[in-house]
């Protein structure tokens, strides 16, 4: 949704429906525990788009979460040699 000069509402189409993080989690879709990554990194989760937050419950847009974690995933990455 974007908002005109005019204070007109104009919606536009997005084509990834935003689902309840209980359900993404269970889905199986989800390739870790998304409660530790919102406790991390929830700014810029919300600053990505990934996450929404709707009242005490947060939203999750799939594709958005998974582009995310793909652009973080190496930088945080310690691999094996955190020993």
């Amino acid at each position: 949704m974007c908002f005109n000069p005019n204070k007109d509402i104009i919606m536009t189409e997005n084509k990834n429906p935003l689902i309840p993080l209980p359900k993404f989690k269970n889905s199986g879709r989800c390739p870790v525990e998304p409660y530790h990554l919102i406790f991390k990194y929830k700014q810029s989760l919300v600053e990505f788009g990934a996450i929404v937050p709707y009242g005490s419950r947060w939203l999750v847009d799939e594709a958005k979460f998974h582009d995310w974690f793909r652009a973080n995933a190496n930088q945080n990455n310690k691999g094996g040699d955190n020993v």
